[in-house]
């Protein structure tokens, strides 16, 4: 396809515009304290995004998983495969203050817990839904536990796919941009945990000579392992691999000598296969015991020049000519992970929003609105004509 024609698409999916987003609906979510470990509420935001759907026509298919935790398919035809299915999540991080489970508009922002990440754009997706019931094939995975960091076969999303949803086209992820709004994100790093044990004999910390101390050993272990993956990424260049340690475990009593300790490490890495590498690189070095999760998120990568991919971009930089509208790629991860190995281009997308996980979470309704505009005039002039 031809940059003319790139254009001439954009242009058409900005006259589209008018998918205002239902305010008392955002609220309605914001009010319900969805977090991650409440399934049942969870289940109760599930119910009422379902329920504002259905009553506009659109088709809902609600899921559990192996535990019993309630998820979401909703799309615009019958069926559990189609050609543009987003992705998004009800669930949220606990609130800092109780009152953020109170939504407070000022102007245009709304304040309150998943304003930003991401009931905001949950409400997006549910209006894009409503606006092309009928009209082209698109559908919807809502998850409800995103922000536990759930790996392969223990996330609903991932579950989702396990039960037959199946994008044929390109897969949308509406979650959080940090502090960077305006990005269309075209990857997104793989993450694993990966976990340092040693072993030796316990005792009183009064004897240490009749021990054999394993905290000794991890931490001489681990400054090994800080030493070979220095710390080279920053917010500038931010598409490398990075290490980070993040929990020690040994004794429960400070007066103790444990039989074992160890240390977990965060790996996010940019390439399928970089995971593996770091695992035997540090059993080499370390000589202890290296685990790690059997589940885990995948990286998501494009093919470079993707038409779809192109066409969302001018798109979004024909509707926002002023501002700086920009292709990126994510260093934390989302539930796009699970769609990698599908092979289709696959973007994370944000609308205007700030302080994800923070106390003062917000977002903007006038963006959301555009989001919601913008997504109707790209899926409708993507469908092929007959």
């Amino acid at each position: 396809m031809s940059r003319v024609l790139f254009s001439a698409v954009a242009a058409l999916a900005v006259s589209m515009a008018d998918a205002a987003i239902d305010r008392e609906f955002l609220k309605t979510l914001i009010l319900i304290p969805s977090e991650t470990r409440s399934a049942s509420e969870c289940a109760r935001a599930v119910d009422a995004y379902a329920g504002w759907l259905e009553a506009r026509g659109v088709v809902c298919t609600v899921m559990t998983n192996g535990v019993g935790r309630k998820f979401l398919y909703a799309a615009t035809t019958p069926g559990l495969e189609h050609d543009f299915v987003f992705v998004s999540h009800l669930d949220v991080v606990p609130a800092i203050d109780p009152a953020q489970y109170t939504p407070r508009i000022d102007g245009d922002v709304i304040y309150g817990r998943g304003a930003c990440d991401t009931k905001g754009n949950a409400v997006v997706i549910a209006q894009v839904l409503s606006e092309l019931v009928g009209k082209a094939s698109v559908g919807a995975v809502i998850s409800t536990d995103e922000e536990g960091g759930s790996g392969w076969r223990c996330g609903t999303a991932g579950y989702a796919i396990e039960l037959g949803v199946r994008p044929k086209r390109m897969v949308l992820v509406g979650d959080s941009a940090g502090e960077a709004p305006g990005q269309l994100f075209v990857g997104e790093k793989g993450h694993i945990r990966l976990t340092l044990t040693a072993h030796g004999k316990g005792g009183h910390s009064s004897i240490p000579w009749a021990c054999d101390n394993p905290v000794s050993k991890v931490m001489r272990a681990a400054v090994k392992v800080m030493d070979a993956y220095p710390m080279e990424a920053s917010a500038e260049d931010n598409w490398r691999n990075v290490l980070s340690p993040t929990r020690m475990h040994g004794s429960k009593a400070a007066n103790i000598i444990p039989d074992s300790a160890s240390v977990t490490f965060s790996y996010r890495f940019c390439n399928p296969g970089d995971e593996f590498k770091a695992i035997e690189r540090i059993r080499e070095l370390t000589g202890l015991e290296v685990t790690y999760v059997s589940s885990y998120l995948k990286p998501v990568a494009n093919r470079e020049g993707d038409p779809l991919i192109e066409s969302l971009f001018h798109a979004m930089k024909a509707k926002w000519p002023n501002e700086n509208i920009r292709l990126g790629r994510m260093s934390a991860a989302t539930d796009a992970s699970y769609f990698a190995h599908f092979g289709l281009p696959t973007v994370i997308f944000a609308s205007d929003a700030w302080g994800a996980h923070a106390v003062d979470e917000r977002g903007s309704l006038s963006k959301l609105d555009e989001y919601a505009d913008l997504f109707v005039g790209f899926i409708t002039n993507s469908i092929p004509p007959t």
